[in-house]
């Protein structure tokens, strides 16, 4: 059982991984070390939330239906998207939601910078340009 369980710990965020076919006995390989991970927690005075916590089910399939996780002795239900150290994943693992947020956030701060740059005359376009490069494109 402890083979197909992954996981992966960056300061304060876990991430449980499994994989498999049957999501009976993926979810029950989880929900046992969910309780673990409770009781590891208790023993060093830390608590753990359900509403904080994000349990996605990684799949190409349109439907899927599983019992959701239970932590605290409340559900947490299977959510859609979650976003892990900035970046935005989709129950079908594309791109287009991480890329569809970075470009709204690229766009409303390149708008922002022309609102300061060309508050009398209009901004000047090697401005535009210098904001773009040095502030926008690398994020």
């Amino acid at each position: 059982m402890a083979q197909r369980l992954k996981y992966v710990v960056y300061a304060d965020d876990l991430v449980m991984i499994v994989r498999g076919k049957d999501l009976s006995v993926i979810r029950s390989i989880l929900q046992t070390y969910i309780g673990k991970v409770l009781a590891w927690g208790l023993k060093r005075g830390l608590k753990f939330s359900a509403e904080k916590s994000i349990a996605v089910i990684f799949t190409r399939k349109k439907k899927v239906t599983c019992a959701p996780l239970t932590m605290n002795e409340k559900d947490m239900p299977w959510q859609s998207r979650v976003k892990y150290l900035g970046v935005t994943l989709d129950r079908s693992l594309q791109w287009s939601s991480h890329i569809s947020g970075k470009y709204q956030k690229a766009k409303k701060a390149l708008f922002m910078y022309k609102r300061i740059v060309g508050s009398v005359y209009g901004p000047q376009p090697q401005f535009m340009r210098w904001m773009y490069v040095a502030i926008v494109r690398p994020a």
